[in-house]
């Protein structure tokens, strides 16, 4: 895989960002994936298991671990 590739992968997508930026500042969501991933990804937890989903969609530390560290290099 070429650099440029690796590079490109590395990137992360708007939502991804913006789960890092709730997740790392100050204020309401800060430290709570949970919350930070329900309003990043806008879930909608009128739905039968919606809040289920949004802890397993963050759970794996090393996923918002990647997150992060990907958004602070950027």
């Amino acid at each position: 895989m070429a650099e440029s590739q690796i590079a490109e992968a590395k990137k992360l997508n708007p939502k991804q960002e913006f789960f890092c930026k709730l997740y790392a500042a100050p204020g309401e969501y800060f430290g709570n994936g949970t919350q930070a991933y329900i309003e990043a990804y806008h879930a909608d937890l009128t739905r039968v298991g919606a809040y289920a989903a949004a802890r397993a969609g963050h759970t794996t530390r090393s996923l918002s671990l990647t997150f992060l560290l990907l958004f602070v290099r950027c």
